[in-house]
Parts: C-alpha cells; structure tokens; sequence
C-alpha cells in the first residue's frame, strides 16, 4: 500500500469550511482595538501599514536602532494581533464542531477515506486551527462509538508529548499527556503551533500545554499566564524554530515526506517567503521521487503563478495540476482516493 503524507496550508480550511486567510480579517480586527489603533496610525511605517507579513516580522525583530520604549510598544502589538488570531480561530472553531455533521456529508468522500485508510496516511499541517482535529474527532467517533472511546484526546493526534492544561490545576504525579497517552492513526504534525497549545514564551525548552476539544473547561481561565504557542506569518521565521519540540516536529515532518510515495499538497502556494518549507521540500528530493498532486482551488488568471511557485521546487519532478482550478476540488480528490485507495 503506498504511503501518502497529506500536507495543509491555510486554503485546505477555506475550502472545507470557509476559514479566512490571515491578511483577509486578523489584520483588520486586530488594528481596530483601543489598546493598538492610536500606535498603528501614529508610529507604524507607512509602507507596513498595509502588510500584514512585512508588519509582523518588523514588530517581531528586534532592530538594532530601536530604543527600549519602542520595543516594548511593538511586542504589545505584535501580542495583541496574535491574541486576535488566536480568538478569531476559535470562534471558527466553535462553529465548526457545532456543524461538523453538515462538513462530513459535502466532503463525505475525503473524510470517508481518511477514516478507512488511517494507518497508511499523515498530516503536516501549517495551520493553527483546529478543523482537521474536529474531522478527525468526528470519524474516530463513527467508528469507536462506545462511551468509554468517546475522546479522542490531542495528545493522541500529535507527534509528542505535551502537558494537558488541566494538570496545572490538579494534584497529579503526571508529566505528560493524559492518562492514556497511547498515540493513534493518523497523527498530525503542526509545523507553525497551534491556537489549543500555550506556553509563557520564556524558554526553547519549556513545556507545551494543550487544550482538548469538546472538553467543558475549553474555554474557562486554565491558560491564565500563558498564550498561544503560534509561529506568525513573519519572512524570518528562525527566531520561533528553537524550541526543542519544533524542531523535533520539523525533523519528523521532514521524514515523513522523504518517506512518502505520495504527497497531496492542499491549499498551499508556496509563496517566495515561506523560505522554510520551500527549503524542507527541496531537502527530501534527492534521490527519491515521490508523486505531487497539487489540490488548490485557485482562479485561473493566478493559476500560472502557482505553477511557476511550483516549479522552482520541483523543477525535475512528477507533479500533477490536476486538482487545481474545479470548483469542487475537495471532492474530486476525495472520490480520485477512495478510487485508488489499495494501490
């Protein structure tokens, strides 16, 4: 049976369920708050004014030339543009486990294949939202219906051990996960964090807690200190690559690909600043060629930019655009694999 390894970008959750692409809404909502707006009109550079990435990774970086006082004012900035993605996910989320019934039956062929085919297929997801957890909740569901297998926890999707947030308010002699930490297929790998993972941002080896889905503490003040461990939309990512499990993550992910017989690249573009996952895909292509299929719902007048974006990675490989530009791109890959799921 081949291995495939499905790997995620942010058109992957447009398309399924219309979650918005980062410079459409968080830019917008986070600038409007109280706390930011006088800052974002009076000190921002104008030419950042209107880009969100360019914007990110200057009030990330730490300019030589900027005193002490401006420092402090970017990071609140920077912070409250990250607490507004984070809260912006989460409503998404919250609507999205509220009609993942009406998801399973519009996409039932993919999400049909992902259930009967787990043990042969990974994720590696650059997304920070949490709906291909809720899709892999709700076929785990389907198929262990019993009380007991009811939850299927986020320690068991992810690819190490994290320390569930609830432990930090419990008397407990656990370190990590949950009480039954046994992993399951498949597994995801979030390579830029996620908004149900936090930490306090201190060190490159401290631990990363978790929330679980439909858990009713999700939303009560158990991440009181922490915030949201998301690696932003910024040109220079290097500085958000050293904590210890990221890097791990990256070794993994960078694994998986080199492994796979077909890799299903989904909503994602390769734009010529996302230097580090540019560079991960060139690293595994050498002396393997492993099947491209590009699934992008993607207009045709921005089609021949995909495919140039694509070519300076995969200049001499098999690579297949047929899943690009259909209106109804998620079924079609869907019904292509339950078609040729055994072969």
């Amino acid at each position: 049976m081949l291995k495939r390894v499905f790997f995620l970008g942010s058109g992957f959750s447009k398309a399924i369920d219309n979650y918005p692409i980062l410079s459409e809404l968080v830019f917008e909502k986070a600038i409007n708050k109280k706390s930011t707006i006088n800052y974002y009109v009076n000190e921002t550079i104008l030419p950042l004014k209107h880009n969100f990435e360019h914007l990110l990774t200057y009030l990330a970086s730490d300019m030589p030339w900027k005193n002490k006082e401006q420092k402090h004012l970017d990071k609140a900035f920077y912070s409250t543009i990250m607490e507004t993605l984070s809260s912006l996910f989460m409503e998404y989320t919250d609507v999205s486990i509220k009609n993942i019934k009406s998801i399973y039956q519009k996409y039932k062929y993919l999400i049909d294949y992902f259930n009967k085919n787990s043990e042969s297929i990974d994720f590696i997801s650059l997304n920070y939202d949490l709906l291909l957890e809720i899709i892999l909740q709700y076929i785990y569901n389907l198929s262990s219906p019993s009380e007991e297998q009811y939850n299927l926890t986020s320690s068991k999707m992810y690819k190490f051990p994290m320390t569930w947030v609830g432990l930090r308010y419990l008397s407990t002699g656990l370190t990590f996960g949950d009480d039954n930490n046994t992993r399951t297929n498949p597994q995801i790998i979030k390579l830029h964090g996620s908004i149900n993972w936090f930490w306090t941002g201190t060190s490159k080896s401290e631990t990363i807690f978790y929330k679980n889905l439909n858990e009713d503490y999700f939303h009560l003040d158990v991440d009181a200190g922490l915030i949201p461990y998301i690696i932003p939309p910024v040109m220079d990512k290097n500085a958000f690559y050293y904590h210890t499990m990221i890097k791990s993550l990256w070794k993994k992910a960078h694994e998986l690909l080199k492994n796979a017989d077909e890799i299903f690249i989904m909503g994602f573009s390769f734009p010529q600043t996302d230097i580090s996952v540019r560079f991960l895909f060139q690293s595994i292509l050498q002396g393997k060629t492993p099947k491209i299929y590009v699934v992008n719902k993607v207009d045709e007048g921005l089609k021949e930019k995909l495919v140039y974006n694509y070519s300076q990675i995969f200049t001499e490989h098999n690579v297949n655009y047929d899943f690009c530009n259909k209106n109804d791109v998620i079924n079609e890959i869907g019904i292509f694999l339950e078609e040729n799921h055994d072969k």
